[in-house]
């Protein structure tokens, strides 16, 4: 049962509430999708830069087929640890952490890469905005959801090491 179900359902009834999860479901698979295919391409362009272990480069034009193989042993792992609601409230708080801290740093952009062009002025208050909006929703997560701070841990402590 899902917020967008039980608002559906009041506005639009059984049939509508139904539509609504269908489609939730959709998009839920449809992410899902895009993280399988987008994270192993990550992996592979990081050793590729250096930042990870060259195995998970792979062949150029082909698919990076030993960083498929680490997301796929990583997520099996993941879910044998934890329940699928525990894994998705954890992985959204990292998700959340992360791409704050992605907006954050267009604030240094033009301090440590000086031939780069300095973001807008839009731009860094739209960052400033999402920022704000990320923090806020992680400190209410952890005020209702303290197992989300060891992840939060956990995932900041294997950024702070690899950088």
């Amino acid at each position: 049962m899902t917020l967008g179900h039980l608002v559906a359902q009041d506005f639009l009834g059984d049939a509508g509430s139904n539509a609504m999860s269908v489609g939730i479901a959709a998009i839920m698979v449809s992410s899902t999708s895009a993280m399988l295919l987008v994270g192993p391409r990550v992996y592979a362009e990081m050793a590729r830069d250096g930042f990870l272990p060259s195995f998970l480069r792979g062949n150029r034009g082909a698919p990076p087929r030993a960083a498929v193989m680490l997301q796929g042993v990583l997520a099996i792992l993941l879910l044998y640890v934890h329940t699928i609601s525990e894994l998705l409230t954890n992985v959204a708080g990292v998700l959340v952490l992360f791409s704050a801290l992605v907006a954050v740093g267009l604030f240094r952009v033009k301090r440590h890469k000086p031939k780069l062009r300095a973001p807008r002025p839009q731009a860094l208050v739209a960052a400033a905005i999402y920022a704000s909006a990320s923090i806020w929703m992680l400190y209410n997560a952890f005020k209702t959801q303290t197992g989300l701070i060891p992840w939060i841990a956990a995932a900041t402590g294997a950024a702070l090491l690899g950088y």
